[in-house]
């Protein structure tokens, strides 16, 4: 394949090769002449599409759960690591183990920061046990109770008797 070298008339730094044997299109070499047009435009090459290092701000250099991170685009066009910090666990009913509603989610430091009103549930037990749960508490109690009434009415009765 043979190629002919012109100078572009609208910018004196290009070049243009053009292929005399048959239609192939037309190869512009703006201001890298030194380079081949494939080596250019590859992707093996990595010329154009080299992606920005990104390492990281602080001592640890390992990917822990303490350590986790993600890249941003900085308004500069660099990219960094903004480090995340750990997500804090929904609590859980001690009984049936079921995630507690209207409770915040936060890490023990952060849970001593918040308010009452997001640390708590208004209601019995409210932020430690489930609302079933509670439930099934009263009732027991109350059946527990009526048992012993029923169990001094009959002894009562016993003694009568006799």
């Amino acid at each position: 394949m043979l190629f002919t070298l012109e100078q572009n008339s609208e910018d004196d730094r290009s070049l243009i090769y053009t292929s005399t044997e048959g239609p192939h299109p037309r190869i512009d070499l703006c201001e890298y002449s030194c380079l081949s047009w494939r080596a250019m435009h590859s992707e093996s090459s990595g010329y154009r599409n080299m992606a920005q290092r990104v390492t990281y701000r602080r001592r640890l250099s390992y990917n822990t759960k303490s350590n986790k991170a993600k890249i941003v685009k900085t308004p500069g066009g660099r990219l960094v690591f903004q480090y995340l910090k750990k997500r804090g666990s929904v609590p859980r009913c001690k009984d049936t183990g079921v995630k507690l509603h209207g409770i915040t989610p936060a890490r023990p430091r952060e849970l001593t920061r918040l308010k009452k009103n997001q640390r708590t549930v208004s209601r019995t037990y409210g932020g430690c046990l489930s609302p079933n749960a509670v439930k099934e508490r009263i009732i027991r109690s109350f059946l527990l109770e009526e048992q012993k009434i029923v169990s001094k009415v009959l002894k009562s009765r016993r003694g009568a008797d006799n």
